[in-house]
């Protein structure tokens, strides 16, 4: 793929010859120590910064290069593809990441919530005084489908 392909599509997952993988299912966690950011709009950088991403990838069989592109800015980073659910979510908190990728749904999981799934009770209030931009039907949604209680 192109970098011009790459942000035209909002980013991608690449293979280790930086085509777009064809994994339809699955989640892609970040490992740690593998994130870039850079201003999408220098092209020759993004480009020089997926290379690097891609030799770092080699450490790490089976591995991929991930670019996600938001408000002006592209994360770069080495990534694996977990294929059970909560087993993505418990490598994303080990790396320490924000979210993760559900590529069969094209959504991303917020790693946030993890804190009120390990309580197993969470309030929606406290969800909405942290001052994100969440949508409270989502989390609900996300609730019913992972057994958490709202209060």
């Amino acid at each position: 793929m192109t970098t011009a392909n790459i942000i035209e599509n909002g980013g991608a997952t690449l293979t280790k010859t930086l085509r777009k993988s064809s994994l339809k299912s699955g989640y892609m966690v970040s490992l740690k120590g593998y994130e870039k950011q850079i201003d999408v709009n220098n092209e020759e950088l993004l480009y020089t910064e997926i290379r690097l991403a891609n030799t770092k990838r080699e450490i790490f069989k089976g591995s991929y290069v991930g670019v996600w592109i938001e408000n002006g800015i592209a994360y770069i980073d080495v990534s694996i593809n977990i294929k059970v659910l909560e087993t993505a979510l418990e490598i994303g908190k080990y790396n320490e990441q924000l979210a993760i990728y559900d590529i069969a749904n094209n959504s991303v999981i917020t790693l946030w919530l993890l804190f009120y799934w390990s309580r197993s009770v969470a309030d929606v209030r406290d969800i909405e005084k942290m001052n994100w931009n969440v949508n409270v039907f989502k989390v609900l949604t996300f609730g019913a489908r992972y057994g958490i209680i709202f209060i």
